[in-house]
């Protein structure tokens, strides 16, 4: 869908922090500081996410903790291994994460009725966020929980391309009449993609990327590459 002259709002019923933390995954990240001449040691005994060269002499390393036990135990039998795992509490409570977008939804709906009986268009919303046609009425804008503020402080979006869920792109000009172009897509870095691409997509295009700095890990002779990534992307429609 395209559109021009929208305004972008964010709601702020949905307590992002508080989502977050009920919602973590029971996995984490242990970052340390290793000699790398002991990277060996850590490259058989753990999961590595990243290494990241400090100097010659030190380098940081990102371990992934938490690990199903029988994942780890079917990586060491079939690669002949022994990667080990500790394990931490962490706390974290999936309902109450789920009921916090469930109520998010619950009143962003309430809020999009509303809209559209004072005659606003929506273009595209999201679960804390929405794109309308016409200013959003005063009293629903605030500092308050469950108010609306204005993202971009009263500029209006001059062209906006919404192809699906989190897959739009728009441009704006800034006070000092400098244009800004941004962009969401699903599992590509944010405003990487420019408004121009996002149409290209839209007409059934692909689009290549080239991610430089992706960390390999070969279990099969414990060795790590670090190689660039060729991502291709295009429209899909689909919400998994």
């Amino acid at each position: 869908m395209n559109s021009t002259g929208s305004e972008r709002w964010i709601s702020k019923q949905l307590l992002n922090c508080l989502y977050g933390v009920f919602g973590r995954k029971q996995s984490f990240i242990e970052t340390i500081n290793v000699h790398n001449s002991d990277i060996h040691k850590y490259v058989a005994t753990n999961i590595i996410k990243t290494i990241i060269p400090i100097n010659n002499e030190i380098s940081t390393l990102l371990l992934v903790k938490n690990i199903d036990s029988n994942l780890i135990s079917e990586l060491n039998n079939t690669c002949e291994i022994e990667i080990k795992t500790s394990h931490n509490n962490i706390k974290s409570n999936v309902a109450i994460a789920r009921a916090i977008t469930a109520y998010a939804r619950i009143h962003m709906i309430n809020l999009k009725f509303l809209l559209n009986s004072l005659g606003i268009n929506i273009y595209y919303s999201d679960t804390d966020s929405l794109f309308t046609d016409k200013p959003i009425p005063q009293h629903l804008i605030g500092k308050d929980l469950g108010l609306l503020k204005e993202e971009l402080n009263g500029l209006i979006i001059n062209k906006s391309l919404f192809l699906g869920i989190k897959q739009y792109g728009y441009l704006y000009f800034d006070n000092n009449n400098n244009k800004i172009e941004k962009s969401v897509f699903a599992g590509v870095k944010r405003d990487s993609l420019s408004l121009s691409e996002i149409i290209d997509l839209f007409n059934g295009k692909s689009i290549i990327k080239i991610i430089n700095t992706r960390f390999y890990i070969y279990l099969n002779n414990l060795s790590i590459k670090i190689k660039p990534m060729k991502l291709t992307i295009i429209k899909n429609l689909i919400k998994y």
